[in-house]
């Protein structure tokens, strides 16, 4: 509907093309730009440009250079075209970009490589003990989705596995997790010894054992507060057999929250608050919003919300 209606206004849209550049003229105002079709460069002139080319997840040189050395490695669970185009356009017009270094910039979280997009285990990783390639914990996992992922990624061989018993099967949120990996016909890993399930997940038997029997005998009401790391909630003893393991789990980039720096009007400024005149930036490329973790749906808001008011703007400036 939206694109019935573009059209109907005399919209046109570009297809199998790509925005390479902006034009400028000589008073500093971008005026266009540079696109490249099957035809050749192609020069799009306009009174102003919308900058709606979303995030750098899909950019493994940003990701290595910016956020963490071994980001290349990490599968895209993310648009596969958000490859930071309009950041790099908009920086060489001198715009200011902001929030684009380290892991606290990114959305990262550990998911089945068979399916990255949708094959996480959310609800249940709170209540499992994550296990790395050493057989032992790495993390607190009752805080959750993010802080999980990026720690995967810093474990050896960035292969993880989440390791619960029977009794932790039957929680409500373990149920869930395993109902999203039926549904996708992913196995979860079962046996009737932790030292079986070590040689499913490839560690060694003897460190699992013990990093589970350490972390059994420091549980005290629902917490692990002298574990080697420290669970501060949801903290449950693995010991009743059968023992069943989400495995294997890779560090996997959903979005980023680095962005081009925008006002609330969504014009674009430069490191010294000054405005680009005809340039405006909205959705996942602008603001920046997020740092560290975002709430489920923000995205989109900010992307409807400020892609409205970089329209009007727009729209105003070429009136």
């Amino acid at each position: 509907m939206m694109q019935k209606k573009f059209s109907d206004t005399g919209g046109k849209f570009a297809y199998d093309a790509k925005a390479k550049q902006l034009i400028m003229d000589n008073r500093g105002h971008v005026t266009g730009v540079k696109v490249a079709t099957p035809a050749g460069i192609v020069d799009y002139l306009a009174k102003s440009v919308v900058i709606a080319a979303g995030g750098y997840c899909a950019n493994k040189y940003m990701l290595e250079q910016l956020v963490h050395p071994d980001a290349d490695a990490m599968l895209v669970r993310g648009a596969k075209t958000a490859t930071g185009d309009g950041h790099m356009m908009a920086l060489e017009a001198g715009a200011a970009l902001q929030n684009m270094a380290g892991l606290a910039t990114v959305s990262v979280v550990a998911v089945d490589p068979r399916e990255p997009s949708g094959a996480n285990p959310e609800k249940a990783l709170r209540h499992c003990i994550a296990i790395n390639r050493d057989g032992k914990q790495y993390v607190d996992e009752s805080k959750g989705l993010l802080i999980n992922g990026r720690a995967a990624l810093n474990q050896p061989g960035q292969v993880i596995a989440l390791v619960f018993d029977e009794t932790i099967k039957q929680d409500h949120d373990t149920q869930m997790s395993l109902a999203v990996f039926k549904a996708r016909n992913l196995p979860v890993l079962e046996a009737n010894t932790i030292e079986d399930l070590a040689a499913q997940i490839k560690v060694p038997p003897a460190q699992l054992k013990a990093t589970i029997d350490d972390f059994n005998g420091l549980v005290r009401d629902g917490k692990a507060a002298d574990a080697k790391p420290p669970k501060a909630a949801l903290a449950s003893r693995i010991e009743s057999p059968k023992f069943y393991a989400f495995y294997p789990l890779v560090p996997a980039i959903t979005q980023t929250f680095g962005a081009i720096s925008i006002d609330t009007s969504a014009r674009v400024l430069e490191p010294d608050g000054r405005v680009i005149p005809g340039l405006y930036a909205a959705g996942n490329c602008a603001g920046p919003l997020y740092y560290d973790s975002y709430w489920p749906g923000g995205m989109q808001i900010h992307c409807l919300v400020m892609g409205r008011i970089a329209g009007q703007q727009a729209a105003m400036a070429r009136a």
